[in-house]
């Protein structure tokens, strides 16, 4: 199903999940096997939940100092070589007649830099669907008018998301603030700049500095009675099950997620690596590198058994089935299935 980046139409499936209580998924990558799984994900998600067209944000970071995905996803670590495979990536995985006839990706550009990404903004109209202009490292009062400017230039050109946290200080290197969004920040700040919805910090690992991380459900609840169902949640971790499956109730419109995926998949393939070692490596380097435990590795063959080296094994046997799972309990959570029917 083609990839959803008019304005417009980004706009209406947005209203469309408001209107029934749905968070939208904002899933992140950063190379071409995770693009592709996350599409299959939704894919699955959409036959198994009866649903004609299953939208979800389908996203990355350019320059942003805490995760540059669009450097990465390539290994010449350019992030606008990147951009042009991750926009190729994407165009082609939801064409006309493509293997996802039931998926529409929304193209999203997470934490633009202003500045920084300022190549990775212009070169993305007509592509993105929609951006984080993320000014949350200046002072507040410089943040609300970067954005402000910004949403009066690019609002016809795609969906905006802003960010009213002061993380840095500028005028203070070093410092870091942690201090949840209060509802009458973020009624300002809406306000103020226009933007369509508002990253906000509820206490978890996106923003949150300290050792105790925790979201903030009554904060939640605070905010979503001050500006509607217009709160982005990024950091995920720290959340129950339970607290995840109700985000949707507390006025949560979209989260994002990545580091789930890429830490599973990790410990998954660490797994099948252990599991499969000595299909791997030969028997004498296997006893060097992991002498304490030689005593469970017993006729271990010299050649290694290409079914368990290869890309190809951790990408459709580990990467793809673990990031299927993941996500589909996401769409699930969300109240994707509450969408049955659009």
């Amino acid at each position: 199903m083609p990839l959803a980046n008019d304005p417009r139409e980004v706009r209406e499936i947005v209203q469309l999940f408001r209107n029934r209580q749905v968070s939208i998924a904002a899933f992140c990558t950063e190379n071409a096997d995770c693009t592709q799984a996350l599409m299959t994900a939704a894919q699955k998600a959409a036959e198994e939940l009866r649903l004609a067209r299953l939208p979800f944000f389908l996203a990355a970071t350019g320059r942003y100092n805490h995760r540059a995905q669009l450097a990465n996803y390539t290994a010449l670590k350019d992030a606008v070589e990147g951009f042009m495979a991750f926009r190729d990536d994407v165009r082609r995985l939801s064409r006309t007649g493509g293997p996802f006839p039931n998926v529409s990706p929304i193209p999203f550009f997470d934490h633009g830099q202003p500045g920084a990404d300022a190549d990775l903004f212009e070169m993305g109209i007509g592509f993105w669907g929609g951006v984080m202009f993320d000014a949350s490292e200046l002072p507040i009062e410089q943040n609300i008018e970067l954005t402000r400017k910004f949403v009066a230039r690019r609002r016809g050109d795609c969906f905006i998301e802003g960010i009213c946290d002061q993380v840095a200080c500028a005028e203070e290197p070093g410092r870091q603030l942690d201090e949840p969004t209060t509802p009458e920040q973020a009624r300002r700040y809406m306000d103020a700049t226009g933007v369509d919805a508002l990253v906000v910090n509820l206490g978890t690992e996106h923003r949150s500095m300290g050792a105790r991380r925790q979201y903030m459900k009554k904060r939640a609840h605070e905010i979503r009675d001050a500006i509607g169902h217009n709160m982005v949640l990024h950091g995920t971790s720290c959340l129950r099950r339970d607290e995840v499956a109700t985000l949707r109730e507390d006025g949560i419109l979209k989260v994002n997620l990545w580091t789930t995926f890429e830490v599973e998949t990790g410990r998954n393939v660490a797994r099948d690596v252990l599991r499969n070692l000595p299909k791997m490596l030969p028997a004498e380097e296997i006893k060097g590198l992991l002498l304490p435990f030689q005593n469970h590795y017993s006729d271990i063959p010299e050649m290694a058994d290409l079914d368990h080296v290869t890309h190809i094994h951790r990408r459709d046997d580990i990467m793809v089935p673990t990031i299927t799972r993941l996500a589909g309990e996401y769409f699930r959570w969300f109240g994707y299935e509450r969408l049955r029917g659009a």
